[in-house]
Protein backbone atom coordinates (compact mmCIF):
# COMPACT_ATOMS: atom_id res chain seq x y z
CA UNK A 1 0.00 0.00 0.00
CA UNK A 2 2.86 2.41 0.71
CA UNK A 3 4.21 1.84 -2.79
CA UNK A 4 0.89 2.81 -4.33
CA UNK A 5 0.63 5.90 -2.11
CA UNK A 6 4.16 6.90 -3.13
CA UNK A 7 3.25 6.36 -6.79
CA UNK A 8 0.19 8.61 -6.41
CA UNK A 9 2.32 11.22 -4.63
CA UNK A 10 4.82 11.25 -7.50
CA UNK A 11 1.92 11.67 -9.95
CA UNK A 12 0.67 14.59 -7.85
CA UNK A 13 4.12 16.23 -7.89
CA UNK A 14 4.48 15.56 -11.62
CA UNK A 15 1.11 17.21 -12.25
CA UNK A 16 2.20 20.21 -10.20
CA UNK A 17 5.35 20.62 -12.30
CA UNK A 18 3.30 20.24 -15.50
CA UNK A 19 1.04 23.05 -14.29
CA UNK A 20 4.16 25.20 -13.84
CA UNK A 21 5.19 24.37 -17.40
CA UNK A 22 1.73 25.30 -18.66
CA UNK A 23 2.00 28.67 -16.88
CA UNK A 24 5.47 29.28 -18.32
CA UNK A 25 4.30 28.30 -21.82
CA UNK A 26 1.33 30.65 -21.54
CA UNK A 27 3.67 33.45 -20.45
CA UNK A 28 5.99 32.61 -23.33
CA UNK A 29 3.04 32.99 -25.67
CA UNK A 30 2.45 36.53 -24.38
CA UNK A 31 6.14 37.39 -24.74
CA UNK A 32 6.21 36.06 -28.31
CA UNK A 33 3.16 38.13 -29.25
CA UNK A 34 4.58 41.25 -27.60
CA UNK A 35 8.04 40.65 -29.06
CA UNK A 36 9.72 40.83 -25.65
CA UNK A 37 12.77 38.73 -26.39
CA UNK A 38 14.64 39.33 -23.12
CA UNK A 39 11.67 38.21 -21.05
CA UNK A 40 11.16 35.27 -23.42
CA UNK A 41 14.79 34.24 -22.93
CA UNK A 42 14.36 34.33 -19.14
CA UNK A 43 11.25 32.18 -19.41
CA UNK A 44 13.07 29.68 -21.64
CA UNK A 45 15.82 29.40 -19.02
CA UNK A 46 13.24 28.94 -16.25
CA UNK A 47 11.46 26.37 -18.40
CA UNK A 48 14.69 24.40 -18.75
CA UNK A 49 14.99 24.10 -14.97
CA UNK A 50 11.37 23.03 -14.61
CA UNK A 51 11.75 20.47 -17.42
CA UNK A 52 14.79 19.07 -15.62
CA UNK A 53 12.70 18.68 -12.46
CA UNK A 54 9.96 17.02 -14.47
CA UNK A 55 12.50 14.57 -15.88
CA UNK A 56 13.56 13.58 -12.37
CA UNK A 57 9.95 13.06 -11.32
CA UNK A 58 9.25 11.03 -14.45
CA UNK A 59 12.23 8.81 -13.64
CA UNK A 60 10.88 8.33 -10.11
CA UNK A 61 7.39 7.57 -11.44
CA UNK A 62 8.80 4.95 -13.78
CA UNK A 63 10.78 3.33 -10.94
CA UNK A 64 7.55 3.01 -8.94
CA UNK A 65 5.83 1.63 -12.02
CA UNK A 66 8.55 -1.02 -12.31
CA UNK A 67 8.15 -2.00 -8.65
CA UNK A 68 4.36 -2.16 -8.92
CA UNK A 69 4.58 -4.23 -12.10
CA UNK A 70 7.02 -6.64 -10.48
CA UNK A 71 4.61 -7.07 -7.56
CA UNK A 72 1.94 -8.13 -10.02
CA UNK A 73 4.35 -10.25 -12.10
CA UNK A 74 4.17 -7.90 -15.08
CA UNK A 75 6.68 -6.01 -17.20
CA UNK A 76 6.68 -2.26 -16.53
CA UNK A 77 5.61 -1.61 -20.13
CA UNK A 78 2.51 -3.74 -19.57
CA UNK A 79 1.34 -1.57 -16.66
CA UNK A 80 -0.73 1.03 -18.49
CA UNK A 81 -3.12 3.35 -16.66
CA UNK A 82 -6.05 1.05 -17.40
CA UNK A 83 -4.11 -2.02 -16.25
CA UNK A 84 -3.01 -0.26 -13.05
CA UNK A 85 -6.61 0.62 -12.22
CA UNK A 86 -7.69 -2.93 -13.05
CA UNK A 87 -5.05 -4.40 -10.70
CA UNK A 88 -5.85 -1.98 -7.87
CA UNK A 89 -9.64 -2.30 -7.99
CA UNK A 90 -9.93 -5.49 -5.91
CA UNK A 91 -7.02 -4.77 -3.54
CA UNK A 92 -7.04 -0.98 -2.98
CA UNK A 93 -10.49 0.40 -3.84
CA UNK A 94 -10.05 3.32 -1.43
CA UNK A 95 -7.08 4.67 -3.39
CA UNK A 96 -8.77 4.43 -6.80
CA UNK A 97 -10.38 7.90 -6.78
CA UNK A 98 -7.04 9.59 -6.07
CA UNK A 99 -5.21 7.48 -8.61
CA UNK A 100 -7.83 8.05 -11.32
CA UNK A 101 -7.85 11.77 -10.62
CA UNK A 102 -4.05 12.05 -10.86
CA UNK A 103 -3.89 9.95 -14.03
CA UNK A 104 -6.66 12.01 -15.70
CA UNK A 105 -4.98 15.23 -14.58
CA UNK A 106 -1.68 14.02 -16.03
CA UNK A 107 -3.26 13.23 -19.40
CA UNK A 108 -5.09 16.56 -19.50
CA UNK A 109 -2.01 18.57 -18.49
CA UNK A 110 0.10 16.85 -21.16
CA UNK A 111 -2.56 17.54 -23.81
CA UNK A 112 -2.84 21.18 -22.76
CA UNK A 113 0.94 21.65 -22.73
CA UNK A 114 1.23 20.08 -26.17
CA UNK A 115 -1.49 22.40 -27.54
CA UNK A 116 0.14 25.52 -26.07
CA UNK A 117 3.56 24.50 -27.36
CA UNK A 118 2.10 23.93 -30.84
CA UNK A 119 0.53 27.40 -30.74
CA UNK A 120 3.82 28.92 -29.57
CA UNK A 121 5.71 27.20 -32.37
CA UNK A 122 3.21 28.55 -34.90
CA UNK A 123 3.50 32.07 -33.45
CA UNK A 124 7.29 31.88 -33.63
CA UNK A 125 7.11 30.68 -37.23
CA UNK A 126 4.76 33.53 -38.12
CA UNK A 127 7.04 36.00 -36.38
CA UNK A 128 10.10 34.72 -38.23
CA UNK A 129 8.22 34.79 -41.53
CA UNK A 130 7.20 38.39 -40.84
CA UNK A 131 10.78 39.39 -40.03
CA UNK A 132 12.02 37.69 -43.18
CA UNK A 133 9.40 39.48 -45.27
CA UNK A 134 10.26 42.86 -43.74
CA UNK A 135 13.96 42.23 -44.32
CA UNK A 136 13.26 41.49 -47.94
CA UNK A 137 10.99 44.51 -48.43
CA UNK A 138 13.41 46.89 -46.74
CA UNK A 139 16.65 45.55 -48.16
CA UNK A 140 15.72 43.80 -51.37
CA UNK A 141 17.81 40.77 -52.11
CA UNK A 142 19.58 39.17 -49.19
CA UNK A 143 22.98 40.76 -48.98
CA UNK A 144 25.53 38.13 -48.14
CA UNK A 145 23.79 35.25 -49.89
CA UNK A 146 26.08 34.05 -52.64
CA UNK A 147 26.17 31.19 -55.08
CA UNK A 148 29.04 28.73 -55.39
CA UNK A 149 30.59 30.97 -58.09
CA UNK A 150 30.64 34.00 -55.80
CA UNK A 151 27.66 35.76 -57.39
CA UNK A 152 24.94 37.22 -55.22
CA UNK A 153 21.87 34.98 -55.31
CA UNK A 154 18.19 35.71 -54.75
CA UNK A 155 16.43 33.21 -52.49
CA UNK A 156 13.13 34.95 -53.33
CA UNK A 157 13.09 34.48 -57.12
CA UNK A 158 9.30 34.51 -57.16
CA UNK A 159 9.16 38.04 -55.68
CA UNK A 160 9.72 41.39 -57.40
CA UNK A 161 13.32 42.53 -57.23
CA UNK A 162 12.79 46.09 -55.94
CA UNK A 163 12.49 46.93 -52.28
CA UNK A 164 10.50 49.61 -50.48
CA UNK A 165 13.64 51.73 -50.21
CA UNK A 166 14.32 51.38 -53.94
CA UNK A 167 10.90 52.70 -54.97
CA UNK A 168 9.99 56.37 -55.07
CA UNK A 169 7.09 57.37 -52.86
Amino acid sequence: MDLINEFITVLLRENSVLEQLIEISTEKQKMIILGQTEELDKLVQKEGIVVSNLGKLEDARFQYQIKLAQGWKLQAEELSSARLIEKMTPTHPGLLPDLKHQLEHLQEALRKLKDINNENNELLKMSLDYIEEMQYLLGGEDAGTYSEKGLQSNPYQDRPSSSILDRKA
